[in-house]
């Protein structure tokens, strides 16, 4: 015997806990390392896709065990946000590969701010 209110109960504080962990991490990626790691759009679409995997999932929990409708709704919700969030993340991956951080942020020469300016009216 399955007792459902502790897998819904399970599954909030999962979904919870994720949220708050992906919301530190998708700020990381976007905030603080996006000016100097060119690979941090491709961690934002790994985390924002992890996190609208994990909201479906819940959703789908929510909706067999319950049924709980209204935390199925958020669940949806959320993992639609997520969704936007990770075709955001692919474009501005697509721009990090375009346009790459310097190798070193804080010692950004005149050569490669000419290469810059340079590459940048070509667009």
């Amino acid at each position: 015997y399955i007792d459902g209110s502790n897998i819904l109960l399970s599954t909030t504080t999962a979904i919870v806990l994720a949220a708050v962990a992906g919301g530190l991490a998708l700020a990381t990626f976007g905030v603080g390392l996006q000016s100097e790691k060119r690979y941090s759009g491709i961690a934002a679409m790994i985390t924002s896709a992890l996190l609208a995997i994990v909201a479906l999932s819940a959703a789908a929990i929510y909706l067999v065990f319950g049924p709980s409708w209204l935390r199925a709704t958020f669940a949806f919700f959320f993992a639609a946000a997520n969704t936007i969030l990770f075709l955001l993340a692919g474009h501005s991956a697509a721009i990090l590969r375009r346009h790459p951080p310097p190798p070193n942020p804080n010692a950004v020469t005149d050569a490669w701010l000419e290469e810059y300016n340079k590459n940048r009216k070509r667009m």
